[in-house]
């Protein structure tokens, strides 16, 4: 069941009562900002959603510095939500930085990476910009097989995702 106003009051409750106990500038804030913008992109309201994941990003950058891991998960939800509003530049633009930023701290290979990569696929998919989404769908498959063995669900996942993207192109050889 989702219960998105019981999830709002309860969330607003412990930011209020973490802002007055340790201050608006202490990492619980950007926690409980980044789970209010989560609780809003699930209930549709993205312009709220978009208002607390950037305020969660300002206050990690400020608590953090820009290229810390935990910059990019606010950086990737406002992806999300520039991606969903249709303003593929600015979701190329916060899924890329917050893909170099992982890249930075866990490698190149590590399974964390994902999520991101993936994302930027579908965008690349969406834009019909062909080349650049399956270069990264076969990363999504490289590191999915990598991380959970060549026979997983997910590697199926990403395979039919690339099978998809070579229909949409018009690579019909490629898709069977």
């Amino acid at each position: 069941r989702r219960d998105f106003k019981s999830a709002l009051e309860l969330y607003t409750r412990a930011l209020a009562i973490r802002e007055k106990t340790f201050g608006r500038s202490h990492p619980a804030i950007a926690v409980t900002l980044n789970n209010l913008g989560l609780v809003y992109w699930r209930q549709g309201n993205l312009g709220r959603a978009e208002e607390f994941f950037g305020r969660s990003l300002t206050l990690a950058e400020q608590l953090y510095g820009a290229e810390n891991l935990r910059v990019s998960n606010a950086l990737a939800n406002l992806g999300i939500i520039a991606k969903e509003t249709g303003n593929y530049a600015v979701a190329e633009s916060r899924y890329g930085r917050a893909l170099a930023i992982k890249e930075k701290h866990l490698g190149s290979q590590h399974p964390d990476l994902i999520a991101l990569v993936e994302s930027l696929a579908i965008l690349y998919r969406d834009r019909a910009e062909y080349a650049q989404a399956e270069e990264m769908f076969q990363r999504t498959i490289s590191l999915t097989a990598g991380s959970l063995g060549p026979e997983h669900p997910f590697v199926a996942r990403h395979l039919a995702n690339l099978s998809q993207l070579y229909w949409a192109a018009g690579q019909w050889e490629k898709a069977f």
